[in-house]
């Protein structure tokens, strides 16, 4: 199961948004990746544009655009048949004065034709820094 996305097709859009765990480090990076079925020994290049914000704040009204091929490249080393990749995008710096619970929002596409046909993509993830298992209250962190 999963998305199909044609080859130089930026119209095939999955949007989504994401609400940062409590336990998230504010003020720490996080770093985006997509996990996609390979099976070729070339990787497709997706792009996400996203908004990051707070709660409560203003929602701003442009987006900024990252791309896999500026990231470090497919994780597993691709011989043959079809795996499951991890292909990471650049890390992305944390938004000026994050709050708990800050708000992630994404439209995720595919902007290539490095990769002839369909790429099947599986799902969107982001690794961050912890330093709490929670919170005390619903909008504020461990102190």
């Amino acid at each position: 199961m999963g998305l199909l996305f044609p080859q130089n097709n930026a119209e095939e859009i999955a949007s989504f948004i994401i609400q940062f765990s409590h336990s998230k480090a504010l003020g720490t990076h996080i770093e985006p990746h997509i996990h996609y079925i390979q099976d070729e020994a070339t990787s497709p290049i997706f792009k996400i544009d996203y908004k990051w914000y707070n709660n409560g704040a203003a929602v701003p009204a442009g987006w900024t655009t990252i791309s896999t091929a500026d990231g470090a490249g497919a994780v597993f080393p691709y011989t043959s048949g079809s795996i499951l990749q991890i292909l990471p995008f650049p890390d992305i710096s944390a938004i000026a004065g994050e709050d708990v619970s800050s708000n992630l929002e994404i439209k995720l596409y595919r902007d290539d034709n490095v990769v002839t046909g369909d790429v099947l993509f599986k799902y969107f993830d982001v690794h961050y820094i912890k330093d709490a298992s929670g919170s005390k209250s619903e909008y504020t962190k461990w102190s």
